[in-house]
């Protein structure tokens, strides 16, 4: 049986491309879920802060109401 190194060294370099491509795909991937998850976070910090908002805001409407039903 012959071997032909040419077709084995074809196959070799396709697969060694297909090889890239996918690793190069999956690199892809992962840099899509760390944006995903980065903005998630913001997202998150961000509910954060509007909640904090929210409080602070009833909190200085509840000593508003205070003051005026003590100023009676």
């Amino acid at each position: 049986m012959k071997i032909d190194l040419t077709r084995v060294y074809e196959a070799v370099l396709e697969l060694k491309n297909e090889f890239v491509t996918f690793t190069s795909s999956v690199a892809i991937d992962i840099a899509l879920l760390k944006q995903d998850v980065a903005n998630l976070k913001a997202e998150r910090e961000g509910e954060k802060a509007r909640r904090w908002q929210l409080y602070v805001a009833l909190l200085a409407a509840g000593v508003a109401i205070a003051i005026a039903v003590l100023k009676k």
